[in-house]
C-alpha cells in the first residue's frame, strides 16, 4: 500500500559534475481522494479566511505552487486511465449564516 501512495509524491534530483543523479527531496500531498473518475488532492490545513475575511488568511503562494506541482505530477506522470481528472482542493471553512464557527470563552 505504501508504494501506491508514494507514486503521488513528486520529487527532484540533483546531478552535479556528471555524477549519478541524487534525490533532492520529495513532496507529499496531505490527502488524496479518488472518486467518480477523478483524483482530488486536498490541502489539509484549515485556512481561516471564511471566518476572518482577512486576505492574509488565504493560502500563500508556496501552498498554491505545491498544489499545482502535485496536480501536474498526477496528471502528467501517472497513468491517464487511472487519473482522467485531477482536482486541487484548499479547505476554506465558511458558514453561510455568518454564525461563529468556534465557541468564545
Amino acid at each position: 500500500m505504501d508504494g501506491q501512495k508514494k507514486k503521488y509524491n513528486p520529487n527532484d534530483y540533483w546531478q552535479l559534475n556528471n555524477q549519478n543523479p541524487r534525490l533532492a527531496s520529495s513532496l507529499r500531498p496531505d490527502t488524496i481522494l479518488k472518486r467518480d473518475g477523478a483524483t482530488y488532492i486536498l490541502d489539509a490545513k484549515m485556512y481561516q479566511y471564511g471566518v476572518t475575511k482577512d486576505v492574509r488568511d488565504l493560502p500563500e503562494t508556496q501552498s498554491i505552487q505545491k498544489q499545482i506541482t502535485y496536480g501536474d505530477h498526477v496528471f502528467n506522470t501517472l497513468d491517464k486511465s487511472d487519473n482522467p481528472k485531477v482536482r486541487n482542493v484548499f479547505v476554506l471553512p465558511y458558514n453561510k449564516k455568518l454564525e461563529d464557527f468556534f465557541e468564545r470563552s
